[in-house]
């Protein structure tokens, strides 16, 4: 009875060790065919590897530390004036595509093989959490407050940026300026000149007269998407045409860039004529700045600053890019002809009556009574 007990004892425990190793090896079969199924070519989708955060790839590892390629994300100012340019997140890799956020404020996708930039996207603030690729979709989260989800093939192709100015085209700032040290040389008119202009980029001449009669001038190399331009302590000069609310756009120049979004748009008289602007406010190195630009050119129109009892500010007076309201008028062209339509309609209307009761007959006329 003891040896049929102790025997029966052997099969439930054997029975137990096998149904154990059994959900276990189920277990790691299920998990490995996860994780190779998620990445069957290679790729690296999200933050470690899958939605079990594995960590886990069936890609093989490199056989020695040869750099095959690297890419440099944008160098701007940060809050306080300190240059950022970082790389916090982890790229996500899918279809021969690295997809990886930068504290530039950008989102790049760039060929794997190569390192190539295939596009870019600027949100508005660090992106700084890892992408993920889902069904065609790449999605990540920025410091600005959203999360942006792009098409991985739509998103090959961003859409064209549109340049408002050309060779030729002109415009003439004034300054004004209080509160600043008696007897310092201040800035009374600067004027921008489009030298060229190729896709994006624009070779601008820039000149400045100083109060004490002085001119300073330097030409520019300005990429219109990527800052616009820096001279002095002006940047800014031109964006793309036709930016709307929300939109981030770049400023700076020379390895200075930065972020800002346009705040809104408004219409206001620049250079003798009504245009309607885009403008956005922000802070740079404890000085309050305003900008306004043209929305159709994307030419810069007016910027003021307010660094403690200092304030300054610049505005078109003349260009060559519209036309002014005819001289001496102070109103504009289009109320100047709905003015000449109604009065002309007016003297017609005069002139009808006057007729009509000039063809009276006498009949018509009263006499008078006796």
């Amino acid at each position: 009875m003891i040896h049929e007990m102790t025997k029966i004892k052997k099969t439930v425990s054997a029975f137990f060790t096998f149904c154990v190793l059994s959900i276990a090896c189920l277990i790691g079969l299920s998990l490995k065919l996860q994780v190779g199924l998620s990445s069957s070519n290679g790729d690296w989708p999200m933050f470690h590897h899958d939605l079990s955060h594995s960590g886990y790839s069936t890609s093989a590892a490199p056989n020695n530390n040869e750099i095959l390629w690297n890419y440099t994300t944008i160098t701007r100012s940060g809050t306080y004036g300190h240059t950022v340019r970082g790389v916090f997140s982890s790229p996500a890799v899918a279809d021969g595509k690295v997809y990886v956020g930068s504290h530039d404020d950008n989102v790049y996708c760039l060929n794997a093989s190569t390192g190539a930039k295939i596009w870019n996207y600027t949100t508005g603030d660090n992106v700084i959490s890892s992408p993920a690729v889902v069904d065609g979709n790449v999605y990540v989260g920025s410091d600005d407050g959203k999360v942006y989800c792009f098409s991985m093939h739509a998103a090959l192709t961003p859409p064209e940026v549109q340049v408002g100015v050309k060779a030729g085209d002109w415009i003439k700032i004034d300054y004004t300026i209080a509160g600043a040290p008696s007897g310092t040389p201040l800035p009374e008119w600067l004027k921008m000149e489009f030298l060229s202009v190729e896709g994006t980029s624009a070779t601008i001449r820039v000149t400045i007269h100083m109060s004490d009669g002085t001119e300073q001038s330097d030409t520019l190399s300005v990429d219109v998407v990527a800052g616009g331009g820096t001279f002095d302590t002006l940047f800014g000069f031109v964006i793309p045409a036709n930016c709307t609310t929300g939109d981030s756009i770049t400023m700076g120049g020379d390895g200075f860039t930065f972020n800002v979004t346009i705040e809104g748009e408004t219409t206001r008289t620049y250079a003798g004529a009504s245009r309607t602007v885009v403008y956005t406010s922000f802070s740079q190195y404890g000085t309050d700045l305003t900008y306004y630009w043209d929305k159709q050119t994307g030419v810069m129109v007016e910027a003021s600053a307010i660094s403690g009892t200092i304030t300054g500010t610049a505005k078109a007076t003349e260009t060559n890019i519209w036309q002014a309201a005819p001289s001496g008028l102070p109103i504009e062209p289009t109320v100047l002809y709905a003015l000449i339509v109604v009065i002309i309609a007016i003297v017609v209307a005069v002139a009808f009556f006057t007729i009509r009761k000039k063809k009276k007959t006498p009949e018509e006329v009263e006499s008078p009574q006796s």
